[in-house]
């Protein structure tokens, strides 16, 4: 993960050059432009790229660059939900984006203590291509294996509920754990108190938030799943949910093999 922090010091445009998939962008006294340049690690792969702004974002405005365009991305008092995932694509492997500072105040203060904060996180895609209803489609059997170990939760469990923001192309499924599979250290410590905190047949009292695209028309009670998600900004974002009796099937021969990318589990 990577990231910085900038002090407006000037009225030119200053150039930001970040090759890490996840970060955040801190722009303290805007003055002037950022230029951030924003790449996938040294591979060179078109990737879709989202931005979410910090609740406090003041003092400027953020564009993409779409060949010799400018497209708004976001603007203070746009009427859009603060936490928006507003999305931009990179073209032959990277993609620019361009900070305004806001004019100087009439109020006579000529250096707001303003902070233009967003994070982001870019995600490879296919070169010029990019359909959303991708990410409702099945997981074949490579992209399990390879969901579930890169995966930052991998959690079994029923759909408890579905939540639908208005303004928001994500819904939120509200997941009645089974048990966990798999958590990172963002979560380690809440996760494991948790479940240690209960015994086994307690531990459906436990629920995990997940994101996933609207368009893909999930319901509640429809069976068991193993969910396999990824951290993005704040929120748990979805890439596979095979049904659990698929899972165990799959474990039991791909474990046998001795070219398993890691230890599965269910």
């Amino acid at each position: 993960m990577n990231g910085g922090k900038w002090v407006g010091e000037s009225r030119g445009v200053t150039p930001v050059y970040l090759r890490c998939y996840q970060g955040r962008v801190s722009w303290v006294y805007p003055r002037g432009g950022l230029r951030v340049v924003l790449r996938h690690g040294l591979t060179g792969k078109d990737f879709r790229g989202c931005i979410r702004v910090n609740p406090s974002f003041a003092g400027a405005r953020i564009f993409a660059e779409d060949r010799k365009y400018l497209k708004e991305l976001y603007s203070p008092g746009d009427n859009q939900p603060v936490k928006l995932a507003r999305c931009f694509r990179s073209r032959k492997g990277q993609a620019v984006l361009y900070m305004e500072a806001a004019p100087p105040s009439s109020s006579g203060n000529l250096f707001p203590k303003y902070l233009a904060e967003f994070s982001y996180d870019l995600e490879p895609v296919k070169p010029n291509s990019y359909d959303p209803a991708e990410k409702c489609k099945p997981c074949d059997r490579e992209e399990l294996l390879r969901a579930f170990c890169t995966s930052d939760l991998v959690v079994s469990g029923y759909i408890e509920a579905i939540h639908q923001e208005e303004g928001m192309d994500e819904s939120e499924i509200t997941v009645r754990a089974k048990k966990f599979l798999k958590y990172s250290s963002f979560d380690s410590n809440h996760i494991a108190k948790e479940e240690t905190s209960r015994k086994e047949n307690e531990l459906s009292d436990i629920t995990v938030s997940i994101t996933m695209p609207k368009i893909c028309q999930s319901k509640p009670g429809s069976g068991q799943f193993v969910f396999m998600a990824r951290k993005r900004f704040d929120d748990y974002t979805l890439v596979c949910a095979p049904r659990w009796e698929d899972w165990k099937q799959l474990v039991w021969v791909e474990n046998r093999k001795d070219d398993s990318h890691c230890m599965l589990s269910y």
